[in-house]
């Protein structure tokens, strides 16, 4: 009984998670990368904006835009020292 129990309640909050998340990406999601470009838009003429923006880029990393996140992989990596002679 308790199995059975446990079961549907699982199953109501996974149908809740993933309602939750359905609405964040198609709603909430698209309105804050368009408020973070309009930061780092501003930011371009307002130096007084971008140590802001420089403190909160590990929160708001995923939603810059794209030209201005990191590369990944092997051509982020920073060159190779020459050997000295």
């Amino acid at each position: 009984r308790q199995w059975r129990t446990a079961t549907q309640q699982l199953e109501e909050q996974r149908n809740n998670f993933t309602r939750v998340v359905s609405e964040f990406r198609t709603q909430r999601e698209p309105l804050i990368r368009n408020f973070v470009g309009a930061l780092h838009l501003f930011a371009t003429t307002n130096a007084d904006v971008r140590p802001l923006l420089e403190k909160f880029r590990p929160a708001l990393e995923a939603y810059y835009p794209p030209t201005l996140r990191p590369a990944v992989g092997p051509a982020s990596a920073p060159p190779a020292s020459e050997p000295s002679k």
